[in-house]
């Protein structure tokens, strides 16, 4: 009976510390630029066609994936794909266990785009995010097979997260097949 009690007064201090995360309106996480590079560039020495996108993440620069609630376990269970890509780990699951531990939107978002891109069909797995130089704005690149297709993947993967965190499933089949039709 005593175990009992303890148990129950540390459950219910447990609850008590885990209060509701004010998280940042969503509308602050928005695409401030896309551009295509095409030929030699900075951020690849053989990549040739980058997708150039400036991510402003506005208040979300304050909240890395694990202070998002869920936001692992439900981009584990809605893009379960992602789990092949390797990120700075170099294995698999490498990505996810990024997400797990704490990493910024932007880096997300680029692996998002790299990974509707590689459901419609196309060979690309290059990205890079760095900073801007200005608070919460990142340069987000990636490859791409095809220019529109590339750019849509851009677009579709702001909106991807941003389903995410709202705990909402994203439509990852419709996007794949509006990609294709790119």
């Amino acid at each position: 009976m005593k175990y009992l009690k303890s148990y129950k007064l540390l459950t219910e201090s447990i609850k008590k510390e885990k209060k509701e995360v004010e998280l940042p309106n969503i509308s602050e996480l928005k695409i401030v630029d896309i551009k295509t590079i095409e030929g030699k560039n900075k951020w690849h020495s053989s990549k040739d066609k980058l997708i150039h996108m400036i991510l402003d993440l506005g208040e979300w620069e304050e909240f890395p994936s694990s202070k998002i609630p869920e936001f692992y376990q439900n981009i584990k269970k809605w893009i379960p794909s992602l789990h092949e890509h390797r990120c700075s780990e170099g294995r698999k699951g490498g990505f996810f266990s990024r997400v797990r531990m704490g990493t910024w939107l932007g880096h997300i978002i680029e692996h998002i785009a790299l990974e509707l891109q590689t459901l419609a069909g196309d060979d690309t797995g290059f990205g890079r995010t760095r900073g801007t130089g200005k608070k919460g704005e990142y340069n987000v690149i990636f490859n791409y097979e095809k220019k529109s297709r590339g750019i849509l993947a851009a677009k579709e993967a702001v909106k991807v997260a941003k389903s995410i965190i709202k705990g909402e499933k994203p439509e990852i089949k419709e996007i794949v097949e509006k990609l294709k039709k790119k």
